[in-house]
């Protein structure tokens, strides 16, 4: 019963050095604070954290999605303190030896092991393992997933050629927060993008008959896609939120253009996280804070509608020289959405639902002229399908 009262003693303690290093980070040059502030991996575990969950989801070439979670909660308060999800849906191209398939499963703990470095990189590998349901890992070459799913199915999935959000040196390790990931314990929320597009490999097998009625035994499917993998974690996770991602491949299979975006009530206000990639033209463009604030529900360089009836999004961001317009609109009813478990206080409960058929618009605009006088001009629109949008708690 003190636990909670201890960790906000301590608080004050913790968040000030973090502080300092933001502030250090923003007054330096970037090649120094590199050099004299330490670099961390999020994208591997957090002692720390009250929470922690990694997101994978493929798009397969054959039309097929899969999503993989694999997420716990550390000192829940009630049950089902860890989760482990796999399901897959089949696309037009991919046959009929496998239909849909969800498997929302609660093992009793996930063990975390932190695996030695490679000379000269700076990610740290290791490995998550849910005795009897699932096994992941993160190491130099990529990600390795494997899933012991009910009826005698199993599931294997890596990824490889994981695109940075960042490119050069000492950018290996760039979150979608940038400098505010400093504020590991001063934030109550985290996300982090391993890879907006990497190739991912996919078999499905079973080994016997399942018990209620036949099912085939053998390799059902082996398929590949591309794999969008991120993680969230801190103390606990927000009264509200969206979510969405979307990826277009060429036919070369070199990579397309993508988007992903993130953003709800956090410290009583809302704020927003902006990805987009667009490689014909060489646009990386990231909006975080304060560009993304929302104070009292009102923002100077940001608008944010939301249409639950409709289930569309309308989110406008910008900052002195660019901008984005994002509508993304869900093409199935809300009652045909794949019901999400998340991480609460209490353990996982459903709390939030998932589409992966939505379309969405981005459109790009650059600034002409002087600052805030000078003039928007388009300069590209991208139309993507299969977006991936999610609406949880106050959002719903």
């Amino acid at each position: 019963m003190f636990r909670p009262l201890l960790r906000l003693l301590r608080l004050p303690f913790i968040v000030l050095p973090e502080l300092l290093a933001v502030l250090l980070d923003l007054l330096l040059p970037r090649s120094l604070s590199r050099r004299l502030l330490p670099q961390e991996d999020h994208y591997a575990p957090h002692a720390s954290a009250g929470f922690e969950g990694w997101y994978t989801r493929v798009a397969l070439e054959g039309g097929g999605n899969v999503v993989c979670i694999v997420c716990h909660v550390r000192e829940a308060e009630g049950e089902r303190p860890a989760y482990v999800h796999f399901s897959y849906t089949p696309g037009p191209a991919e046959g009929k030896a496998l239909g849909k398939c969800v498997y929302d499963m609660f093992p009793p703990r996930i063990e975390q092991a932190l695996l030695p470095r490679s000379e000269g990189s700076p990610h740290q590998p290791f490995a998550l393992l849910a005795p009897g349901y699932a096994e992941f890992s993160r190491s130099e070459e990529g990600i390795s997933a494997y899933f012991h799913l009910p009826g005698g199915l199993y599931a294997k999935l890596t990824i490889g050629e994981l695109e940075p959000l960042k490119e050069g040196v000492g950018e290996e390790l760039t979150t979608p927060e940038g400098r505010w990931a400093r504020l590991g314990e001063g934030l109550p929320l985290h996300w982090h993008v391993l890879t907006l597009g990497g190739r991912a490999g996919l078999e499905i097998w079973r080994t016997r008959v399942e018990e209620e009625g036949e099912g085939k035994v053998g390799l059902l499917l082996r398929a590949e896609g591309v794999a969008h993998c991120e993680k969230n974690w801190g103390l606990t996770f927000p009264r509200g939120w969206i979510w969405s991602q979307a990826f277009s491949t060429n036919k070369d299979s070199s990579p397309g253009a993508s988007f992903a975006l993130a953003g709800g009530k956090i410290l009583g206000q809302r704020a927003h996280m902006v990805l987009f990639r667009s490689p014909s033209t060489g646009r990386k463009w990231d909006f975080r804070p304060p560009w993304t604030l929302l104070l009292f529900g009102k923002g100077v360089t940001i608008a944010e509608h939301v249409d639950k009836e409709a289930n569309e999004l309308l989110l406008e961001v910008c900052d002195l020289s660019r901008k984005l317009v994002i509508r993304v609109r869900a093409q199935e009813p809300r009652e045909a959405w794949l019901p999400v478990h998340c991480p609460l206080r209490v353990g996982h409960r459903i709390f939030a639902s998932e589409t992966f058929t939505a379309a969405a618009t981005v459109d790009a605009s650059e600034r002409r002229g002087a600052l805030w006088s000078g003039r928007w001009e388009w300069v590209e629109t991208r139309q993507f399908a299969d977006v991936a949008f999610e609406l949880g708690g106050d959002y719903r």
